[in-house]
This record gives C-alpha cells, sequence and structure tokens, in this order.
C-alpha cells in the first residue's frame, strides 16, 4: 500500500512540474473574457488537486508513523 503512495506522490511531483510549465506558458497569453473564466476554472482544479496531494501525504505519514 505505501509502495503505491510512494509512486502517486512521484507522480503527483512531476505533474506540479508539467503545471508550472502550462501555467508560465498560459501567462504569456494576453487575458480575454473567456480566457479569465477559463484560468478561474483551472484555478479551483489546481486547489482541488493540491489538496488531494496533501491528504495522500498526509496519509502516507500516518500509516507509517503511528
Amino acid at each position: 500500500e505505501s509502495e503505491t503512495l510512494d509512486q502517486d506522490l512521484i507522480s503527483s511531483s512531476s505533474e506540479d512540474e508539467e503545471e508550472a510549465e502550462e501555467t508560465k506558458n498560459e501567462k504569456s497569453i494576453p487575458n480575454g473574457n473567456a480566457q479569465h473564466s477559463s484560468k478561474t476554472a483551472e484555478l479551483c482544479v489546481n486547489i482541488v488537486r493540491q489538496c488531494q496531494r496533501l491528504l495522500r501525504v498526509l496519509y502516507y505519514c500516518q500509516q507509517n508513523y503511528t
């Protein structure tokens, strides 16, 4: 079980790098109303992903240190 969590954590860190690159690329695009709403939706998705990653880390720590 902890091995799959390790793999999830490793894969999620590579996802972070990809998301960071996507964010850099998006910043170079001028903002329009349609792009603004999609960025807002993307921001919510990013927050959800960060929370999910945090929960995985906390679960992993709980399993290993209790």
